[in-house]
């Protein structure tokens, strides 16, 4: 595990999650700089950190799981909701409707857990 690649993976999901509360609280200035740091700190991987260009697909996959594991979490915290809340809007949220709010979370950590160990 490269903690830089972890380390701007986290930065990015943080800052996109964070600009998009923001937006969608009615804060679109800042909004808006989060979210162009969320795409800046992507657009400068390349150049920061040592792609193993055959294992791309593992890059993949632990972004995937980090996005999954702490953007929601961050988006509720930045918007002022509780931070397991579950909305009624994206796929993920119908889906997550049907169970207790603790399978998400379950779910959540299974994930930052597999991402952390790919």
């Amino acid at each position: 595990m490269d903690i830089l690649l972890i380390s701007l993976y986290l930065a990015s999901i943080i800052t996109d999650a964070s600009g998009d509360a923001l937006n969608n609280t009615n804060k679109k200035g800042i909004g808006h700089i989060f979210a162009m740091l969320s795409v800046g700190i992507l657009l400068t991987m390349p150049f920061l950190v040592d792609f193993d260009i055959p294992k791309w697909y593992s890059y993949m996959f632990i972004y995937a799981f980090l996005r999954f594991a702490i953007f929601d979490v961050v988006w509720n915290l930045v918007a002022g909701q509780k931070w397991n809340y579950i909305g009624i809007t994206s796929f993920m949220d119908k889906f997550f409707q049907k169970y207790p709010w603790w399978m998400k979370t379950f779910a959540q950590i299974i994930a930052l857990i597999v991402a952390l160990c790919i």
